[in-house]
This record gives structure tokens, C-alpha cells and sequence, in this order.
């Protein structure tokens, strides 16, 4: 198959993103056109031909590396084709052999950002490598920055996705905050990250993954503390208090967008984002 880098030839007919029609309410000449796509092309039958392959570079090498990671797991997952492609989407974003109704039930319950990578991986990862070294006594500005090292390598070997970059950006500034000893503004670092990323791809405004990502963790840093504090007030534990301030307050600038975008939103995805915080609490903390 091809891989990133590839370079081929193409024989077909090339048409405007414009022009394409609307298939089921979904405009995807629209989609293309926010991505920074003008045309596509129709590939005739037999008109794609291989040429050449690319030289050694970072995008390669990471997309090398990362196929070695998925052959190791379906090796290892040879009489489960469903659960090693489940582990594939967890762990690397490989979304491409996953059942669809699996996709669809984790769509509908509001838990696909388990599957599509996001800021709950990245969080993951940060809280994991920073206890190594925690646990290692590695000095605390050297133990951020060597995690921020290895954040910018993760996300290199996944590829750059919204979700993700924002995580990112958002982790880096966190950590340049931590390295230089001031008082960490997580509103201003989420305000810093969406600048960035805009900047870098003004279409990405209206990216639905980039509405969500950012509508929840928004909700997170104006309503977090306040929810919190309320239920610590009607002597919840502090766990269940977490997971479900974590979750309402998340919800709270996600259900508009989803509201307006889909037209829909399933009750059972708010039991379903407290389950995952539940769980997520319990492993990180």
C-alpha cells in the first residue's frame, strides 16, 4: 500500500470541492475545503502508478514505527480480530478495521474520544511518564522537560491530530510554567493554544473535533472547581465528587455544538464520560 511520503502519478479527472453535493446532510466538498482542499481528483481505473519512494525522514520513520507497534499487537491478538482492532484505536488511532457498530455504540454514548485520540491520552501518558521519573527522583524541572520530550515524540509517532495538538500545545506551556517556577493560568495556556493552532491552520476554527476539544476542556477550566466544591459540600467522596464535576462540566459547552452539529445528543453519554472518569481517576491519582 501507499505510505506517507509515496510519490506517484495519477490519471483521472480533477474537480472542485465546491461542486461536490450534499450525500445525507454531509457536505464533504465542504469538509475538504476547511482541510485546505480546492480539487480532488477521480482516479481513472488503473491510473494510479507508484514511482518513487521517500528518503529517510521524521514522518516516515514515525509511520514505519508505528505499523511495527500494530503488526506487534495483531501477532499477538491472532484469534480476536475485533479486540486487536480495538487496541489499535486505543493505543495508536488506527480507527481503519474497527467494526463500525463498535464505532457507531462509542459515538452514541459519547465516549469516542477513547478511540480517537485526544487530550485524555495525552493526559494519560504526561501523569505516567512524570511518575517514572517522579518515582526515579529525577530533579522536577529536569523531570518536565524530558516529559515534554517525550509528549512531542508521541504525538510525532501518532501524527498530528486537532485533539491532540491541543493537548499538546497546552502541555508544553503547562510545563514552561512549571520549568520557570510561575503560577500555573491554565484559561490563558487553552487561549494560547487555540491561537496558535489557528494561526497555523485558520480553517481549523471550524473543525467540529476542534469545537469539542476545546468547548470541554473550557467547560473544565470555568465550571471544574465550583461544581467541585459543591458536592464536596453534600459530603460526597472525593471521587465520585471528581468524576462527576470532570463530567458535567465538561458536557456543559459540548451538548450546544453537539446540538447544533448533529442534531442530537443521547442521555447515556453523560453516565457513560462519569464511568471513563470514574475509571480514569482511579488509575491516574
Amino acid at each position: 500500500g501507499l505510505r506517507p511520503g509515496d510519490i506517484i502519478q495519477i490519471k483521472g479527472r480533477i474537480s472542485r470541492t465546491d461542486k461536490m453535493k450534499t450525500i445525507k446532510d454531509f457536505n464533504y466538498g465542504k469538509y475538504l475545503k476547511r482541510k485546505g482542499f480546492s480539487h480532488f481528483i477521480w482516479a481513472a481505473k488503473d491510473g494510479v502508478h507508484f514511482i518513487d519512494k521517500p528518503i529517510n525522514t521524521l514522518r516516515k520513520n514515525a509511520y514505519y514505527f508505528k505499523n511495527k507497534i500494530s503488526s506487534f499487537i495483531n501477532k499477538k491478538i491472532t484469534n480476536n480480530l475485533s479486540a486487536s482492532s480495538f487496541i489499535n484505536a486505543l493505543l495508536l488511532g488506527k480507527r481503519s478495521k474497527l467494526n463500525g457498530k463498535i464505532q457507531i455504540d462509542f459515538r452514541k454514548a459519547g465516549v469516542y474520544h477513547v478511540l480517537a485520540l485526544s487530550g485524555l491520552h495525552m493526559g494519560m501518558v504526561f501523569a505516567f511518564i512524570f511518575f517514572i521519573f517522579s518515582f526515579l527522583k529525577i530533579k522536577r524541572t529536569i523531570s518536565f522537560i524530558f516529559t515534554g520530550l517525550i509528549l512531542i515524540l508521541f504525538s510525532i509517532l501518532i501524527g498530528f491530530r486537532y485533539s491532540l495538538v491541543r493537548a499538546l500545545i497546552m502541555a508544553l506551556c503547562i510545563i514552561i510554567i512549571k520549568v520557570f517556577q510561575r503560577d500555573s493560568d491554565y484559561l490563558n495556556s487553552l487561549f494560547l493554544t487555540g491561537f496558535i493552532i489557528i494561526l497555523i491552520d485558520p480553517s481549523s476554527i471550524f473543525s467540529v473535533s476542534f469545537q469539542l476539544s476545546f468547548g470541554a476542556t473550557l467547560g473544565i477550566i470555568l465550571f471544574y472547581e465550583k461544581i467541585f466544591i459543591f458536592f464536596k459540600k453534600y459530603k460526597f467522596p472525593k471521587l465520585i465528587a471528581l468524576s462527576i464535576s470532570i463530567t458535567i462540566s465538561a458536557q456543559s459547552l459540548i451538548v450546544p455544538i453537539l446540538l447544533y452539529t448533529f442534531g442530537e445528543f443521547y442521555f447515556i453519554s453523560i453516565i457513560s464520560n462519569l464511568c471513563s472518569a470514574l475509571f480514569v481517576e482511579e488509575y491516574t491519582t
